[in-house]
């Protein structure tokens, strides 16, 4: 297996499904944004690949409640993902470098001036959003230029666009981290117990601000807390996690897991487990 790297100051990433390694270079950064735009932005993410000319490089990672503005080299293209509700799956190939914009849950809906929800599962050129200039950050966020200097002109890019602040939008950025750091949190119904909103508040605001339901970011969050899990190669008993998570019974969790991740448990703690064999 080639050279691998992940650096961040943005925490660890979460939702990333193990794939049979490949001869190659992979490098995976992510950099907070300025403070100033804190409220809208989680993090920049930097991916570059360098695979041997005779091999590919699947990826796969569970979605997550947020927008992303991608800017690629392969075909310099930018784009703006909506909140994906499928695994994501892509097959990596050559060289290229990729420049990507996190959006915090809810923080996508000022630049969009329309429901999150319009987006859902959707990929739009960029230019739709931002207008003709935000061409001009192609060629420098994917190109060869430093780290540094592609986080300085997306910070510069995006402090010219600031938002005026919008109470809802952070109250919907707050309830989606309250999901992530709150595992206690199973269901819609414990959400609206913790925030004091009811059910049906909840639904239209991350109709609106996330693009998504409550009860699916609820969902796929504990599902990641579950491939976190498998990834350690720790042994699960899975009615026990069942209830950890939520779930009615290990039958539910197991077929949620098949659907999200499109294999079963123990198929892909087998390909943990062929990966940590030595060659």
């Amino acid at each position: 297996m080639g050279d691998r790297k992940n650096t961040s100051d943005a925490g660890p990433a979460r939702g990333i499904l193990k794939t049979a390694p490949t001869p190659s270079a992979f490098t995976h950064s992510r950099s907070l944004p300025a403070p100033e735009l804190s409220s809208w932005i989680q993090h920049y993410w930097m991916v570059e690949w360098k695979l041997d000319p005779a091999h590919q490089q699947l990826v796969e990672t569970l979605p997550h409640p947020n927008f992303h503005l991608v800017f690629a080299s392969e075909d310099a293209s930018a784009l703006v993902h909506g909140v994906q509700t499928r695994k994501f799956q892509r097959l990596l190939q050559g060289h290229a470098r990729v420049f990507g914009v996190k959006f915090r849950a809810g923080g996508f809906q000022s630049f969009l001036n329309a429901p999150a929800s319009s987006l859902r599962g959707k990929t739009i050129e960029a230019k739709a959003v931002f207008g003709e200039t935000v061409s001009v950050l192609q060629p420098v966020l994917s190109g060869d230029s430093a780290d540094a200097l592609r986080i300085e002109e997306a910070n510069r890019f995006f402090l010219g666009l600031m938002p005026g602040p919008d109470p809802d939008a952070a109250t919907a950025a707050r309830i989606a981290d309250l999901i992530l750091n709150s595992p206690q949190i199973r269901n819609v119904a414990s959400l609206s117990a913790a925030t004091g909103l009811s059910v049906r508040s909840l639904q239209r605001l991350f109709q609106r601000y996330v693009g998504v339901s409550p009860k699916w970011v609820i969902c796929r969050y504990r599902m990641h807390e579950l491939v976190d899990v498998l990834n350690r190669g720790e042994e699960v008993d899975w009615a026990a996690m069942a209830v950890e998570l939520g779930y009615f019974d290990q039958s539910h969790l197991i077929r949620d897991f098949r659907r999200t991740t499109g294999l079963s448990p123990e198929k892909y703690r087998l390909r943990f487990f062929e990966q940590s064999v030595p060659g």
